[in-house]
Formats: structure tokens, C-alpha cells, sequence
């Protein structure tokens, strides 16, 4: 099946052994930052903040980034726990390799009923003095194609 590249997930322990060539070492000294905007500070226009800008989001506290060879390894470090030597990888741009399943809202009237891609709810705040919107999704990607990713340990 045609896919237009690879994604390679990989914990902690596992990047750090990736580093350890000095191969990988070189390469990452010059790689795109554009690229790589995951692992780095960048600045967003974001109406409405304080100075609407220049806001600076840093991303570095979910994922490392890094191009190489065809590949984008990516350090996550969300609260998912990931194992730390285990590395995940999988093509990009295979055409349904991924299926949304959704799941409904958390919201207690809306149990039962079929997942939607988005929930809005409003509410009035505790001293009257506004309307506060709730907005959640509860999608889950399945991948229809287990066969096509990898999984290897680092030590």
C-alpha cells in the first residue's frame, strides 16, 4: 500500500540510545527547525491573549521531533504512559489505516446516545455574572492496518 512516510514513537530510554551514534548526533545539529516545530518554542498569533501578537507556545513538554532517513522519530512525553526502551512505527498517509470510533459526551444526559465528533455545552457561572461554554471530544483512532507497524525495544 502506498504511504508518504514513517512515524517512529519511541520513549525515553529508547531515544537516548538512538543518540548514542554519532550519526544521529550530526544530524540532529542541523536539522530544520521548521520541521521541527514540535520540539521547539514558536510564537502564534492568538486573538484575545494579552499581547495578541506574539504568545509563545512550547511544545517540548509533549514530544521531542526529529527528521532522519524518511523517518520522524518523536520523544512523547505526554501523560500516556510509554513504556521507556519501546519504540512504535508506523506509515503516514495510508489511505484508512486509521478509523475514528466516538465515544458520547461526559456529560450524564447524553450516555446512551451515538458518539459525536464535538460537544458543546454551556452553563451559567457559580456568581450569575456569565455563560461558560464546554467543549469536548472523545474520539479514539483505531488502526485498521496492525499489520503495518513495527515495534522495537532499545537497550
Amino acid at each position: 500500500m502506498p504511504a508518504t512516510g514513517v512515524v517512529g514513537i519511541i520513549g525515553d530510554n529508547a531515544w537516548d540510545v538512538l543518540f548514542q551514534s554519532p550519526e544521529i548526533q550530526e544530524a540532529y545539529k542541523y536539522r530544520t527547525i521548521g520541521a521541527t516545530a514540535l520540539s521547539t518554542q514558536w510564537i502564534q498569533q492568538v486573538p484575545g491573549s494579552p499581547n495578541p501578537n506574539q504568545t509563545v507556545i512550547d511544545y517540548s513538554s509533549l514530544a521531542n521531533v526529529f527528521d532522519y532517513a524518511g523517518i520522524m522519530f518523536m520523544n512523547y512525553r505526554a501523560s500516556v504512559d510509554f513504556p521507556t526502551d519501546r519504540a512504535v512505527f508506523f506509515p503516514t498517509g495510508v489511505r484508512d489505516m486509521f478509523q475514528s470510533v466516538l465515544s458520547p459526551s461526559s456529560i450524564i444526559e447524553e450516555q446512551g446516545e451515538m458518539g459525536m465528533p464535538f460537544y458543546a455545552h454551556t452553563y451559567p457561572k457559580e456568581d450569575g455574572s456569565a455563560i461558560g461554554i464546554y467543549v469536548e471530544t472523545n474520539r479514539l483512532e483505531v488502526n485498521t492496518f496492525p499489520e503495518a507497524c513495527i515495534q522495537a525495544t532499545f537497550s
